[in-house]
């Protein structure tokens, strides 16, 4: 079985933060851009577009997206960790 990333990215985005969260529109403009820049590197390296991305695509070792954030955008570990 399948399942759509769109409706769970709706709900988040829709529901969860603004609603649930009380999350600031700046907070959730930076997840919205870097949910954007996950889902481009998962669906690149799937040789899909983002769209036809399902849950299932987004395993553990997708967390090479942490690396290629390092070396295409120049991130460091500082500016990638949530402050505590």
């Amino acid at each position: 079985m399948t399942h759509d990333l769109t409706p769970f990215i709706s709900a988040f985005f829709t529901k969860h933060l603004p609603v649930e969260g009380n999350t600031s529109p700046h907070t959730i403009a930076a997840y919205r851009d870097t949910l954007k820049l996950l889902l481009h590197f998962v669906a690149t390296s799937l040789h899909r577009t983002a769209a036809a991305l399902q849950v299932a695509d987004l395993t553990p070792d997708r967390l090479q997206f942490l690396a290629d954030l390092e070396t295409t955008r120049g991130s460091t570990i500082r500016s990638l960790t949530l402050p505590s």
